[in-house]
């Protein structure tokens, strides 16, 4: 009988820190996207600033009189 209740708070304790270990790892997995997701959009932003400046430049504000 004891080692019934022995094997059985081991297989307790043991699906106890995988499901501690998944739920950090989704918050890590979570946090990284994030981050990442962020410098792709800023990228995107800087490379649109950056093509649309050039093609509206103007020079005919720089033509001296």
């Amino acid at each position: 009988m004891n080692q019934i209740i022995s094997w059985i708070c081991l297989i307790s304790l043991c699906f106890l820190c995988l499901q501690v270990m998944i739920y950090m790892c989704e918050d890590t997995l979570k946090l990284y996207n994030k981050t990442i997701n962020n410098k792709k959009n800023r990228n995107k932003t800087i490379r649109k600033n950056t093509a649309s400046a050039m093609h509206t430049y103007s020079y005919e504000n720089k033509i001296a009189k």
